[in-house]
Parts: structure tokens; C-alpha cells; sequence
């Protein structure tokens, strides 16, 4: 039966790892920025509920965190088992941008993260606020090497074919090709809306529920402002 075609049943597969996992990533990189924003509004202000903001919402970014890091582990072996003749061939290429995601992801984020979570009070808050820096980083420094391989696969340049394999001749090209602006800036900017809307939406459901609360409205404000300022569609009149 066409319906049980090997390759539809993987594309299949794969389509619903990567669906389910898209929405961890696009979480995480854009709250990792606004726990940042979270730190640095505290120590430049003082006020406490800037850092309530960022207890209470590293818990969601580490979840997140934690549900992408599962979901990506799954769908980075499926390049190989689901197609093992397509990454033989560009392996070259795929191989060095996917390890360099695990080492912006796995490494950078999860070891800064630790120092987010249990390391104030055992850490100077410098290098608290450092961790946070860092993490936030990462988390977008992660998504740049996925959409360099994505766009690539869409508008491969910068290698040439030797003996039925991809070789990589510029990794300025592969990484930046064609598509790559076409893929990458809208999801930076889309991230903004989709991360940012839970947290506007929580506050503004504090607010109906408990009445005016201290920092509430400003951290609504700022929820739905950003939210604003980062929706792709905002300044076309969509």
C-alpha cells in the first residue's frame, strides 16, 4: 500500500518529532532574553518583583529547556535512521553544523543554567547575571546553527561533490547561503511573539484574579509591548 511507503511513514515521523519539539526552542530562546531582561531590570532597580518575575519564570524556561533538549536528542538520531543515504552524502556538511548546536545547547546552555537555577547566594550575582548572559546567548546561538543547516538544505552553496559526497569548499557560504536571512531573521523575530505571550498572558491573569499586585502592570506592560514590537506582521498592517 502507497500509505505504508517506507519513506512516507518516515517523513511522517519526522514531521511529528519536529513539530512537537519546535515549540520548546521557540519558548526557551525567547525567555531566556527576558529572564535577562528580568536580572538586569533588578539589579538596576532594586525592586523585588523584578526578581520574582525570574524565579518564578526560570522554573517554565527550564522545563522548556529540559522538553527540547529530549525531543532534539530523538530527532537528531532520526537523520540518521530515517535517512541514513541523504546524510551519507552530506554528512560533511550536516555533521559539523549539528555538533555545534549540541555544543551551544547541551554545553553552554545546560552548564549556565545550573548557575541560573541553584547558583544564587553561591555565586556572586555578577556572575550570576554572567550565567544569564550567557544562557540567553546560547539558547539563540543554538537556533543559528539549525537554521544554517535548514536554509543549506534548502540553498546549498559553499561545497563541491567528490566521489558521490558533499565537501565543504567555504563555510562562510554554507553557512550564510542564500536562504539563510530568508529563514533565520523571521524566526528570530517570530520567537519574540511567541515567547513573549505567555508571560504577558499570565501576568494579565494575575491581575484579574488577585487585583493590582506590586510590578504586575509593568511586567504586563512589557509582555504585551514586546510582544508588540516583534510580531513580523505588526508594521505590514496584518
Amino acid at each position: 500500500m502507497d500509505s505504508l511507503d517506507p519513506v512516507v511513514l518516515a517523513r511522517l515521523q519526522f514531521a511529528a518529532n519536529v513539530t512537537f519539539h519546535i515549540l520548546f526552542p521557540t519558548i526557551s530562546i525567547a525567555m531566556g532574553w527576558f529572564l535577562l531582561f528580568f536580572k538586569t531590570r533588578f539589579i538596576a532597580t532594586g525592586q523585588q518583583h523584578w526578581m520574582d518575575a525570574y524565579q518564578f519564570w526560570i522554573k517554565i524556561f527550564a522545563l522548556t529547556f529540559a522538553l527540547g533538549v529530549v525531543s532534539g536528542i530523538t530527532m537528531s538520531f532520526q537523520f540518521g535512521t530515517n535517512w541514513p543515504g541523504f546524510m551519507n552524502t552530506v554528512g560533511n556538511v550536516a555533521g559539523p553544523l549539528l555538533a555545534y548546536e549540541v555544543l551551544t545547547a547541551f554545553f553552554l546552555e545546560a552548564t549556565f543554567l545550573g548557575i541560573m537555577l541553584f547558583g544564587r547566594g553561591r555565586v556572586s550575582e555578577s556572575v550570576h547575571t554572567l550565567a544569564t548572559w550567557l544562557v540567553a546567548l546560547g539558547t539563540t546561538a543554538s537556533a543559528f546553527w539549525i537554521l544554517a543547516l535548514n536554509s543549506w538544505m534548502h540553498t546549498p552553496a559553499g561545497f563541491e561533490m567528490i566521489n558521490g559526497q558533499a565537501h565543504v569548499t567555504s563555510w562562510v557560504e554554507v553557512i550564510f547561503n542564500p536562504s539563510f536571512p530568508l529563514s533565520n531573521d523571521p524566526y528570530v523575530v517570530g520567537i519574540g511573539s511567541y515567547g513573549f505571550i505567555p508571560i504577558g498572558g499570565h501576568q494579565r491573569l494575575s491581575l484579574a484574579q488577585k487585583g493590582p499586585i506590586s510590578g504586575g502592570s509593568r511586567l504586563t506592560a512589557n509582555g504585551c509591548n514586546c510582544c508588540c514590537n516583534f510580531d513580523p506582521y505588526s508594521n505590514n498592517g496584518g
